[in-house]
């Protein structure tokens, strides 16, 4: 019986059709999250804290603006995160809206912050800050001298053809 090859490496590109389904795959997967983590948040909060078109268009937003900063380098989409819940529902019944929407954009001065000192200063203090098991998990260079196939990584480029 002849085995199925069921990764892609790094410089693979899938056929046309396999590459739709991924797609479509991927479009379900990360819609559904999108708009699970404001029914989630305000069923935590008891009220209405975040909503779900506002989620949609915000993630649609940020991940057009990564995708133009980052020149098309790394095919990502940037959507709600789970991490945010429970902070997120603790702010609003601590604070009300203005207390939860207030941490959300301190979160994003701190992703700023963080962005800039990094894109000065390198991203070395980083390995030295959080353990080999956080940031090594999308290094090409570790994974490749461990393993060559992976399903996806941040070296992906939409010039070299996904």
């Amino acid at each position: 019986m002849e085995e199925k090859k069921m990764t892609l490496d790094v410089n693979e590109k899938p056929a046309v059709w396999k590459w739709i389904i991924l797609a479509i795959q991927h479009v379900f997967a990360m819609f559904g999250a999108t708009i699970l983590v404001p029914i989630l948040v305000n069923s935590t909060a008891g009220a209405e804290v975040l909503t779900i078109p506002v989620a949609l268009v915000t993630s649609g937003i940020g991940t057009l603006l990564y995708i133009l900063c980052t020149k098309g380098k790394s095919p990502v989409y940037l959507g709600s995160s789970f991490a945010f819940i429970a902070p997120l529902a603790a702010a609003y019944l601590k604070g009300g809206i203005s207390g939860a929407m207030t941490g959300v954009m301190v979160v994003g001065l701190i992703y700023i912050v963080v962005a800039t000192i990094i894109h000065f200063v390198g991203k070395n203090w980083l390995d030295k800050l959080l353990p080999p098991v956080v940031i090594r998990a999308n290094d090409y260079d570790y994974r490749s001298r461990t393993s060559s196939k992976c399903y996806f990584t941040n070296r992906l480029s939409f010039r070299n053809g996904i």
